[in-house]
């Protein structure tokens, strides 16, 4: 099984490994864009703000415009570059977290979280969790969901997280992503950001961390 090597540092192009050939390879979270001027090409614009464009133009698709993923890829280019040309190496479509306006009846299992791992960048609420699964495959079984009726309250909007394994084995120990889009969701201006506190349950209980969602 590939195994990939997460950096703390989730908000920069970092170096994060080198190859046999002294290729450095780099990691980045981003949001797939459509270039209006060139007559809808799709890039990734990352969270630092640059436009990395793969070398293989089929390796993103109409279906990905506005999604948010992670690439793994290394380049010729100097990196502090705007524009970025990208071998890229490892391709994720994040797994988008569902959201309901109202709480149900359903149970949440454990979720395995820190602080760190959450974050908000290009209007995408994105979480880094331990998960256990019988294999790759059951993984795509499980399900992500957040709850909350939005209200803004003193600049927070209380929110839960809910994550369902379908009664999965744990054989393995995956690192999984998850996002959510926020700006369909929730109205922020530069001067009124907001406060999202997430709950969530842990294996000592019921737990909130607390992010802040700003332009």
């Amino acid at each position: 099984m590939k195994k990939i090597f997460w950096l703390l540092a989730a908000f920069f192009i970092v170096s994060c490994s080198i190859d046999e050939n002294n290729e450095t390879i780099y990691q980045s979270y981003g949001v797939v864009k459509e270039d209006s001027n060139t007559s809808g090409k799709l890039y990734v614009r990352s969270d630092e703000g640059k436009i990395i464009v793969p070398s293989l133009s089929n390796l993103l698709s109409n279906d990905d415009r506005d999604s948010r993923i992670w690439m793994l890829f290394s380049t010729n280019d100097n990196v502090d570059s705007d524009t970025i040309k990208a071998n890229v190496y490892d391709f994720l479509r994040i797994t988008e977290i569902a959201f309901k306006n109202q709480s149900d009846e359903s149970t949440s299992n454990e979720v395995y979280l820190q602080e760190k791992n959450v974050w908000i960048a290009q209007d995408y609420l994105t979480m880094i969790m331990d998960v256990t699964a019988n294999s790759e495959i059951s993984l795509k079984n499980h399900k992500y969901t957040m709850y909350s009726d939005l209200e803004i309250v003193n600049d927070t909007v209380r929110m839960e997280f809910k994550y369902d394994r379908n009664n999965d084995s744990n054989n393995i120990t995956f690192n999984k992503i998850v996002a959510m889009k926020l700006s369909d969701k929730i109205a922020v201006t530069d001067s009124q950001p907001v406060v999202l506190a997430i709950k969530y349950l842990t294996h000592t209980g019921y737990k909130e961390i607390f992010v802040t969602y700003k332009q």
